[in-house]
């Protein structure tokens, strides 16, 4: 009885010890993996936070799409806006273009330019872009210079007049006013790109 007795009570505790075996186990594997009931909350703090970076990501991915195509835009305006600018790879080459327009501008006014003068280039406030200046003389009424200051002002290349200078005209030709202007036409400069393409 007293070996029968005690085989139970072994067997109860080996039972004892194989559930807190199996216990100890099963905690362990909670553990490992963050299943275990105070890291639910912290489980569940790390995928909202993990949901707000990506949701931060994808904010980021839409605005650089944004931008992308903003970029884009801005680039065919540019282009759009250069073609205004005067032709020839070389400062001589666009002062020429600028004496050209004035020429024809001055001829559709019904005068003839009486000096012409190609001043130095100057700098403008981009590096990218430089200004030509050319400074002219005319004779003509008030009304020709209307419309001379009009078609530079509209001409479908970038024209400014930066300088003006008006005396009036004498003897029998006192509706005659002596004028002298400084017109500016703008080119872009040759990049570092450029000049080795030049070479």
């Amino acid at each position: 009885m007293d070996l029968d007795m005690q085989l139970a009570n072994l067997t109860t505790e080996r039972k004892y010890l194989l559930i807190a075996a199996a216990i100890l186990l099963l905690l362990g594997t909670l553990y490992r993996f963050g299943a275990l009931p105070e890291n639910f909350g912290n489980g569940a703090a790390t995928i909202a936070l993990r949901e707000k970076s990506l949701g931060k990501y994808q904010a980021s991915i839409r605005a650089g799409n944004g931008l992308g195509k903003r970029l884009m835009a801005t680039g065919r305006l540019l282009e759009r806006a250069e073609t205004a600018l005067l032709e020839g790879n070389t400062e001589s080459l666009a002062a020429v273009n600028v004496q050209n327009a004035l020429q024809k501008i001055a001829g559709q006014a019904g005068l003839e330019l009486k000096s012409t003068r190609v001043m130095k280039a100057a700098k403008t406030d981009s590096p990218a872009y430089l200004a030509i200046p050319v400074n002219f003389a005319i004779n003509g009424t008030m009304r020709q210079l209307k419309e001379i200051i009009y078609q530079i002002e509209s001409a479908p290349t970038l024209l400014r007049i930066t300088n003006l200078r008006i005396s009036n005209g004498t003897g029998r030709e006192s509706d005659q006013i002596q004028t002298t202007l400084t017109v500016e036409g703008y080119m872009k400069t040759n990049t570092p790109a450029d000049r080795e393409d030049d070479r």
